[in-house]
Parts: C-alpha cells; sequence; structure tokens
C-alpha cells in the first residue's frame, strides 16, 4: 500500500511525495491526537490509495504550482507521479514512440520540429473581456515572475501591438513609464563621495566641493557615488488601500493565544508591552511599528559590488503578511561598505515625520484613520551591527553592542572567555552617553566611534532593540562552528569526519524527509560547507539521532544542550519556565564548550548565545527577528537585476513594479481572468463522496515511547498503522521521523510560522 502526502500551504501547492508505510512524512504527537479526532475521520488504510488516486481534484495549474515538488524531489518521484498520471505528456509521448517505431525509416528525413499545420486553423481572437490594462499587465506579471529584462517585456508587447488591431500598448521604455505613471519624485538619487563618505546632495550634479576635494560641481564625476531612498510614505499608503488592510493590521487584538502568560510573537516582548502601556506610543491601536533590517549581498558572482537594501517590516500584520507586505526604504550598491550613517540620515527625517505627522486613510468601510510609526526593533548580522551602532567590530576589543564583555587576546584573535560572557550589559542610557563622548571626543569610548544613526529613530530603544539575529549567530555561527569540529578536527576524541563515520551519518540523513514546510532535504557531509542558513537550523533539530553511536556520547549530550535551547527559543508559545530553562540549557553548553574544546574556540558566535534569552524576552520568539526574511528579500531583489549598468536602479524599480502588480488584483482596471492569472492560487481541494470538497492531508500517528538525549523535544517512538485524515490545518503540528539501526525517533517542529 502506497500513501500520497499532500499539505496545504500559505503561498503554493505541494504534493509532498508517495511513500511506503514506513517512510510517512508528517508525524503527529500523541498529546495532540484527542483534538485531531475532533475535526478528522479515521481511515481503513487499505482504502487509502483509492482515496488518493481517483479523487484529488487537482487545479487546472498544478503542474506549475508544484514547482517546489518538482525541484525538491524530481529523481526519486518520477515513478510515482507517473502512477499518478501527474505527468500529463506520458500518454503523448507513448504515441510518439509508436509512430516512430512504425516510421522509422521515413522520419529520419523529418525535422526535429515543424509547425502542426493542422492544429492551427482558426483566426486568433481575444476574448471581448480583455482590454490593453489586461494584457500590459499580465505581460509584466509574467516578466517580473521569471525575471526578464526590459528588452524581452518590451518585444512582448510589441508583438501583441503588431498583433492586434487599434491598441496603445507601450513599445519603449519611456513609453511604457507613461502607462504605468512612473514618478520619479517618490525616489531620491543621494549622491556622496566616494572616498571621504560626504553627502553631496541630491540629484546628478554634486552643490559643493567634498572635504578631501575630488568631487565637486565642476570636477570629474568619476569618484561621485549615490544611493536611492524609496518614499515610504507612498508604501505604506498603497498598503492602507489593500480591501480590509485594517482587519490584518489589527492581529495583536485578535490572534488566538495559546498561553496568556507566554511569549508567542513581539507583542509579547518587553519591549512591545512597555509601548503597549497606557499613554505611550503604541497603546493607540492606529499607531504601528517597524523592524530595520540590513545586509549586504552579492549582485553577482564576478562582481566585487554588494547591494545594500534597507527594509523595514510591519510588526502588526500576521507573521505570514509581514514577509508579504514588506517596505525597501533605500538601496546601496558599491564596491566597499557603506557609511550607514550617511545613508540612513535622510531615511531617518522621513520615519521623524511618520512619527509625528503619520499617514491619514480610510478603512473599507470609509473610517477615517491616522497612524504614526516607530522603529521599535533592529535585527543584523554581526558586521552590519557594528557598523549601524558605530561600534568596533566584534574581532577588536569592547566588540559587543549587548554587554561590556571586552574580550581577550589568544592565539591571534580575540576571543571570549565563559568569565567574560556574562558582563554588565549596557543600558540605552549608558549608549546614548558614551556615544555623545565619543563623538565629542572623537575617541573610541566603551567600543564606540561615535552616534548611531539609530538614536535618532523615535521610540528605540538602543539597548533592548537590538536583536540577537539566530540566522547568523546560532545557524551560520555557532551551530555550523560547533558541527565543523566534528568533522574537520583531526586527531581529537571528538573527530568523526573519517569516511566510515561520514557514510553512517550519511545514510541517516539522506532518509530523513522532513514536513514541506522545510522544503530543503537533508544534504550529504560532503556538501556542510554549502549548507543555507535553514538546513544547519534543520541539522541542530536532528543531529542528535544522526550522531548516536558514532560520536562520544558525552560529546551529543553537550551539543543536544544548544540544540533544545535553540527548538525552545524557536517555538510559538514559550512559557515563562521554557523560557529559564533554555536559558540554563546556554549557560550550560557556553561553561561546557570551554572545557570540552578550549579558548580558542570561544568566538563571539559562542558569546553571543548569552544574550539569546534576554533578545527572546524582549523582543520575541527567534523565527520573529530571524534575519532568513529578509535575506529571501535579497534573493528576490538580485534576482531581477538583469544587467550590471545601473543596478541600484534596477532593484528600486523591479522591487515596485512588483508590488504594483501585486496590487492590480485589488482595482478594477483589469478582468476577473486577468487577476486569477496573476493570483497564484494557494490550497489544494479534495472531493468527496458527496462532490463536497474537503481542505486537508493524511496524517500517522506514532507513540511515545520515552524522551532521548536528555532532551524534552526529541522523542523515541512506535510506529502504529493507525492513519488519519486531517481537516483542519489549525490543529496539526508537523513533526519529522529519524529511522536508525537504534530506534525511532521524533521531533516536532517549533512552530508553524517559518517556511524555507
Amino acid at each position: 500500500m502506497t500513501l500520497c502526502y499532500l499539505e496545504i500551504t500559505n503561498n503554493s501547492i505541494i504534493n509532498r511525495s508517495t511513500r511506503n508505510n514506513d517512510q510517512p512524512l508528517l508525524l503527529e504527537m500523541e498529546g495532540v491526537e484527542e483534538n485531531l479526532e475532533e475535526h478528522s475521520q479515521p481511515m481503513n488504510p487499505e482504502e487509502t490509495h483509492e482515496v488518493i488516486a481517483d479523487d484529488i481534484d487537482y487545479p487546472d495549474n498544478f503542474s506549475d504550482s508544484s514547482e517546489e515538488f518538482n525541484n525538491a524531489e524530481q529523481v526519486e518521484n518520477n515513478n510515482d507521479r507517473s502512477a499518478m498520471n501527474l505527468d500529463s505528456d506520458s500518454e503523448d509521448n507513448n504515441d510518439d514512440n509508436s509512430d516512430s517505431d512504425s516510421n522509422d525509416e521515413s522520419s529520419s528525413n523529418k525535422p526535429f520540429f515543424s509547425v502542426n499545420k493542422s492544429l492551427f486553423t482558426f483566426p486568433f481572437v481575444s476574448k471581448s473581456t480583455f482590454n490593453e490594462n489586461d494584457h500590459l499587465l499580465a505581460i509584466i506579471a509574467i516578466s517580473m515572475r521569471n525575471n526578464l529584462s526590459f528588452e524581452a517585456t518590451l518585444s512582448m508587447l510589441t508583438w501583441m501591438k503588431l498583433t492586434h488591431s487599434n491598441n496603445n500598448l507601450p513599445t519603449t521604455k519611456k513609453a511604457l513609464w507613461k502607462a504605468l505613471h512612473r514618478d520619479e519624485s517618490l525616489i531620491t538619487r543621494h549622491l556622496y563621495c566616494g572616498i571621504c563618505k560626504e553627502n553631496l546632495g541630491t540629484g546628478t550634479t554634486p552643490y559643493k566641493n567634498c572635504s578631501c576635494e575630488s568631487c565637486g560641481p565642476n570636477k570629474k564625476s568619476e569618484n561621485v557615488h549615490y544611493f536611492l531612498q524609496l518614499n515610504l510614505s507612498s508604501q505604506l499608503s498603497g498598503i492602507f488601500k489593500i480591501p480590509g488592510i485594517e482587519k490584518s493590521l489589527s492581529y495583536r487584538f485578535t490572534r488566538e493565544k495559546k498561553d496568556s502568560s507566554a511569549v508567542e510573537d513581539i507583542f509579547d516582548g518587553q519591549v512591545y508591552k512597555n509601548l503597549s502601556s497606557f499613554g505611550n506610543f503604541l497603546s493607540n491601536p492606529s499607531n504601528y511599528s517597524f523592524t530595520i533590517n540590513t545586509d549586504g549581498c552579492q549582485v553577482a558572482k564576478s562582481s566585487k559590488a554588494s547591494a545594500w537594501p534597507i527594509y523595514f517590516q510591519i510588526n502588526e500584520l500576521s507573521p505570514h503578511l509581514r514577509k508579504k507586505h514588506m517596505l525597501l526604504a533605500g538601496v546601496f550598491v558599491d564596491t566597499c561598505h557603506p557609511s550607514l550613517n550617511l545613508m540612513l540620515d535622510p531615511i531617518v527625517k522621513e520615519l521623524q515625520e511618520l512619527h509625528k505627522t503619520g499617514i491619514a486613510w480610510k478603512t473599507s468601510e470609509g473610517q477615517q484613520i491616522l497612524s504614526k510609526f516607530a522603529v521599535i526593533t533592529c535585527t543584523v548580522d554581526s558586521p552590519a551591527r557594528s557598523l549601524i551602532m558605530k561600534m568596533k567590530q566584534f574581532n577588536g576589543y569592547n566588540g559587543c553592542s549587548f554587554c561590556y564583555a571586552a574580550g581577550e587576546y589568544h592565539g591571534h584573535k580575540i576571543v571570549y572567555p565563559r568569565s567574560h560572557s556574562y558582563g554588565n550589559l549596557r543600558t540605552d542610557e549608558e549608549i546614548r552617553s558614551d556615544m555623545l563622548i565619543a563623538y565629542e571626543s572623537k575617541t573610541v569610548t566603551n567600543g564606540i566611534k561615535g552616534i548611531s544613526a539609530l538614536a535618532a529613530f523615535p521610540e528605540f530603544d538602543l539597548s533592548n532593540g537590538l536583536a540577537v539575529d539566530s540566522l547568523h549567530a546560532v545557524f551560520l555561527g555557532a551551530g555550523r562552528q560547533h558541527s565543523n569540529l566534528f568533522f574537520t578536527a583531526t586527531d581529537t576524541p571528538y573527530y568523526i569526519g573519517d569516511p566510515t563515520s561520514q557514510e553512517r551519518i550519511n545514510n541517516r540523513l539522506l532518509s530523513i524527509r522532513p514536513p514541506s514546510r522545510r522544503s530543503r532535504l537533508p544534504r550529504k557531509l560532503e556538501t556542510f560547507n554549502n549548507w543555507k542558513g535553514s538546513e544547519l537550523r534543520n541539522w541542530l533539530d536532528y543531529a542528535a539521532p544522526c550522531l548516536d553511536g558514532i560520536l562520544d556520547i558525552k560529546y551529543i549530550k553537550h551539543f543536544t544542550l544548544l540544540c533544545e535551547a535553540v527548538h525552545i527559543f524557536n517555538k510559538d508559545s514559550i512559557s515563562r519556565t521554557d523560557l529559564e530553562h533554555a536559558g540554563n540549557l546556554i549557560e550550560q553548553y557556553v561553561t561546557q564548550f570551554e572545557e570540552l574544546y578550549g579558548l580558542d574556540q570561544m568566538s563571539y558566535n559562542n558569546h553571543l548565545l548569552t544574550h539569546l534569552a534576554r533578545t527572546i524576552k524582549n523582543l520575541g520568539p527567534m523565527w520573529v527577528h530571524n534575519a532568513s526574511i529578509y535575506e529571501s528579500w535579497n534573493k528576490k531583489v538580485m534576482d531581477k537585476v538583469t544587467s550590471p549598468h545601473g543596478r541600484a536602479d534596477q532593484i528600486v524599480t523591479r522591487f515596485l513594479m512588483t508590488k504594483f502588480i501585486e496590487s492590480t488584483v485589488y482595482s478594477d482596471v483589469i478582468s476577473p481572468e486577468t487577476k486569477q492569472f496573476i493570483q497564484i492560487l494557494s490550497i489544494i481541494e479534495f472531493n468527496n463522496e458527496d462532490n463536497h470538497k474537503m481542505q486537508g492531508f493524511f496524517v500517522k500517528v506514532f507513540n511515545i515511547k520515552k524522551c532521548a538525549y536528555g532532551t524534552r523535544y526529541i522523542k523515541e517512538v512506535e510506529i502504529s498503522n493507525r492513519l488519519i485524515f486531517i481537516s483542519e490545518l489549525k490543529f496539526v503540528k508537523p513533526a519529522t521521523l529519524i529511522c536508525t539501526e537504534i530506534g525511532k525517533f521524533v521531533f516536532e517542529l517549533p512552530n508553524c510560522w517559518e517556511t524555507d
């Protein structure tokens, strides 16, 4: 018997896999089973294949929407997909082969491709429901989705204009901008000297000579660089025009908490709670807050230039909508690191205006609202944090943004001994004082070099508003460093990088089939150096069973101190007891790390772990301020750059065009068919005997035997053959099965908000 597991996600349709009984994709923990049964009907396993094969009502565009599934498991599922008749070309291919066999000699003289005249005999006529706007916006949507150049886009429009009479479709870039009412006033070009970094005004020509005399109104422009600022008020006004957006912005009031005293989102963090108390800024339900992020990303493999987009995320939206409605405030592209103070200066001025004056808008019911805004959180990696805070980097003394731990010079580098890990914390008042002293005296004060632009953001706390970014500090930082010791530190008692050990670990890794919310399947250890942050996050979850019997148990139990603490910090509901427990685990981990691996391994990322619990308490669970959301946007933005010239302009234009296309589905300028074409279908449906459509998927129930490896989140289980159909996504928490020769283990995903 085979089973097909299908899961509903927010942004795509996923047919995860067809597998044997002993390889389930989705598991449900025993404690949740009672709630599940209230919303599901047990099914006979013998009937499962019939239900899946015959009764799935696939959308018309299923093949397009299954791109994630095709990429992830293309090789493994070829036979399964054929059996389920998902390959629509299989019958035609068989016919073609049959014809080829019977006419082998004559077909050898035929061209590889030719026009089938019998298929195309009727005049091509557009439907009367479509107008020029439909064709124009559909082509732009195709262009944005496939990262086409403007030349390719205009070529398609030229063909449409040629083949359709009486139309005004644009065929040049100038005509395209006119058709789309491009407003250049909403994008400001700021000039600066590439040598001394001095501001030279806006526009195309410097208004003065710079300090180093290399740039000026009457001098060559080779050293004149620029960055672009996007108008935030315009972007916010566009979001406010979305029908029903006022309900989405009320998420902080309408969400259902699992535990009234638990930390479940940014609203439960101490920073947000303080600002929401009576009389404070966020006590007004019409006021909203931002999280700011910036990070450098390579613009091309062959280029030394990097792009630094500055993003703002609206915290009051639901987690999925926060990612969708991202705001872009500015873009810097250069071969050197930016002066973030220079970039942020005009953005700070706009934020101050948004905080003071705000934006007036109307709800869908016509109610007039005045909303004001404030930046309350900053999540960046360590190099960007030192730039944005105007501090020394972590490889210098007093380089920690969170405390006064100075570090110690050891082995040609700065390390953070256990005795230095829990230094006095910096406060907002102390940081501002040190910034002022450093600015006036022009000397470094407690690691601070000057005044940060963040200090000018209204409501921003320079101490509690900074987040330890888990993507870089934990997954790509401490987690990768620790794991790398296992695989590279030869002649040590914890070395397991030999071929035999790696093969055993690989066999376990490759047998794991995580739920579709974690789209990256495990890869071999030979590719470890290329693992992405999400892969390293996954590795921390299932490393212990993979290392069991290969690595000495004392090293496994020490490693799981970090794994369990991170798992707890990343949950969608963290009780006070959980938070305290995870903090204790981190303290044990850091202390034992120095004992087991030596002082020279006590890196800054290892030190940052000691500030994780404080970040969770102040700003919410790790997934709230994880920088992977912004990294995802960076990839989207960089993928749309099609020319090495004017990269900053391309980034801004493509970002705004993408947002514009998304907004057209709420307007009446295009037909419903075009709106449906632009939108991506987000669910998969089943038909039952009454032809009533049901949403859901199949899961297998496992019985818990005990907790494993000294953790509370990894559980050893025994297989149950019970299969149930789940019709309500909200009651499901997916889990992952890990099968080894020692036993079978599962762990639940810590939350249902993260998607790869």
